[in-house]
């Protein structure tokens, strides 16, 4: 009988290790930015995120209100990486050379639920570049 039970417990644990492989996670990149300058159209970001083969991907978008990528699906151990910089100084203003507020998050679902924030960086800091990243574990 302790031996059934033995048995029982190993083949459980087996097979929670084995589902927990067998995961499919989805990660979520967002920035959200603000420009030093009024005529937010002559800012620009240039963003690069790792893409769900591992790769580096150069993304150039505005900067000004809310910018996100979701990629997958990835698996366990998946390093995520979110950087982005701003690529125009204004030169009406050189007393302002950090000339974006960048908000960088990272999110991870799991299984196709619901994200939930892993790596944050919420800085109200003008400043021309910012980074973060997540293993997902």
């Amino acid at each position: 009988m302790k031996s059934l039970l033995r048995i029982l417990i190993i083949l459980t644990l087996f097979q929670s290790c084995n589902k927990d492989s067998q995961n499919e996670y989805y990660v979520k990149y967002i920035i959200e930015s603000t420009s030093s300058n009024p005529q937010q159209t002559k800012l620009k970001l240039i963003t690069i995120i790792t893409d769900e083969f591992g790769k580096s991907k150069e993304i150039n978008h505005k900067t000004g209100g809310k910018w996100e990528l979701t990629i997958g699906p990835v698996k366990k151990g998946f390093n995520s990486k979110l950087s982005t910089k701003s690529i125009f100084e204004d030169p009406a203003d050189p007393l302002m050379p950090y000339n974006a507020k960048m908000n960088l998050k990272i999110e991870v679902s799991v299984n196709n639920g619901p994200f939930s924030s892993k790596k944050m960086d919420d800085s109200a800091e003008w400043r021309k570049n910012a980074e973060i990243s997540h293993t997902i574990n």
